[in-house]
């Protein structure tokens, strides 16, 4: 194919970066393709529960389940506590990936466990995690102990200094 004068290689790179911006969006979507929890609007819609122990104003807990990196759900109150989805039904989660805000390191979990219950009274430890994550990053963790659970927390120990840790994404995967 010859291309003849400034039209056509305006054309061809129109189409070139639609491809390119086709496949980035491909590749969004893949990385949340298998995430059991729906896209949260609110702590309760459209389906399931997201809650907290505390949180920041405008940074809800729903937005660690919104699947969009760019909000969080951020603790009004301490360097620690914990972010919960409870599905109402039993799910069996097999992994899960974490992602870092955009705030400072400061803000970012540190330690951590992530629990399941089937009552919400019963806590069972699933995985615990403890390093220094930086942030606007996602991290993939598989479980070594695995079980039928309708809630699942993300219960923070530590943070790296702030008084207050954020959490742009928590998925969960059967």
């Amino acid at each position: 194919m010859q291309l003849q004068g400034t039209n056509s290689f305006k054309k061809v790179g129109i189409v070139f970066a639609a491809l390119i911006v086709a496949s980035a969006i491909s590749l969004t979507g893949a990385s949340a393709a298998g995430n059991i929890v729906p896209v949260m609007t609110s702590n309760t819609s459209p389906a399931g529960t997201a809650s907290a122990s505390s949180e920041w104003a405008f940074h809800e807990a729903y937005k660690a389940f919104d699947h969009d990196t760019s909000t969080y759900y951020s603790t009004s109150s301490g360097s620690t506590g914990y972010l919960q989805y409870r599905f109402g039904t039993s799910k069996r989660v097999t992994s899960y990936r974490l992602t870092t805000s955009s705030q400072p390191l400061a803000n970012v979990p540190k330690t951590w466990t992530l629990q399941g219950s089937s009552n919400g009274g019963s806590w069972v430890v699933l995985s615990s995690q403890s390093n220094t994550y930086s942030p606007s990053s996602s991290y993939y963790f598989t479980l070594s102990s695995t079980g039928d659970y309708d809630s699942y927390r993300l219960v923070i120990t530590a943070n790296n200094g702030a008084y207050s840790t954020s959490v742009a994404e928590l998925e969960l995967y059967e």
